[in-house]
């Protein structure tokens, strides 16, 4: 998949780093391939609005104990409460969600706060094999990479996939269909490949949402894994 990050500012990780504004970082398949100045042609690649957020390299830790700062504590660690508070980082993990009807074949987008056309993908990065696996009482497993403002379009995966062209922001906006929208979120502790091979274990904790939206029973298997 083809992503374009616009509208940010990049921090590109060098001693002289300065903030830079007007530019576009372009990935694949999530490798970064170039940074590019406005302005330069984005067909083929999904848009990412980033609204003057901020884009970097990430941070790596070559050397790190998860459990603490390595000094001594007569205080027995409590592993099950820090393997919770990990597994409650949202990055890289699946995604389980409702919608307002049954849009399974509609191909999603995301709207900023202020209602505007925030990310859509590209034709070649839409296929069949995204479309949204079904999942117990009404919920989805997505493979697309929705958001709580994700919202449908008429577009089906296969007709879109079959545009040679992806439609500029306003046919999408117009071609949104009104109120189908992703209603629930849940954030799940496990990759999507691994949501997929065992959507028995992602029915069962479904089941057992809690209010704050925790899924205690998928928490407790990985806990216990090892």
């Amino acid at each position: 998949m083809k992503h374009a990050y616009t509208n940010g500012i990049l921090l590109d990780g060098t001693e002289q780093m300065q903030p830079e504004a007007h530019k576009i970082l372009l990935t694949e398949d999530d490798k970064i391939i170039a940074i590019v100045d406005e302005g330069v042609d984005l067909d083929g690649y999904e848009v990412i609005d980033l609204h003057g957020g901020y884009i970097m390299p990430g941070l790596v830790n070559l050397h790190v104990h998860l459990a603490g700062n390595g000094k001594p504590s007569a205080k027995p660690r409590d592993n099950a409460a820090l393997v919770r508070k990990i597994l409650s980082n949202g990055l890289t993990r699946a995604v389980a969600y409702r919608m307002s009807g049954d849009y399974a074949d509609n191909v999603p987008v995301t709207l900023a706060a202020d209602g505007s056309l925030q990310s859509y993908p590209a034709p070649s990065d839409v296929n069949e094999s995204l479309r949204p696996l079904p999942l117990s009482g009404g919920w989805w497993l997505d493979r697309r990479g929705v958001s709580a403002r994700s919202v449908f379009t008429r577009y089906t995966y296969a007709g879109y996939a079959a545009l040679e062209e992806a439609p500029s922001p306003a046919q999408l906006l117009e071609a949104v269909i009104p109120g189908a929208q992703v209603t629930s979120v849940v954030t799940l502790p496990m990759t999507t490949q691994e949501a997929v091979a065992d959507t028995a274990a992602v029915n069962a904790a479904l089941k057992e949402l809690k209010a704050d939206g925790t899924l205690q029973s998928i928490v407790d298997k990985y806990i216990t894994a090892e």
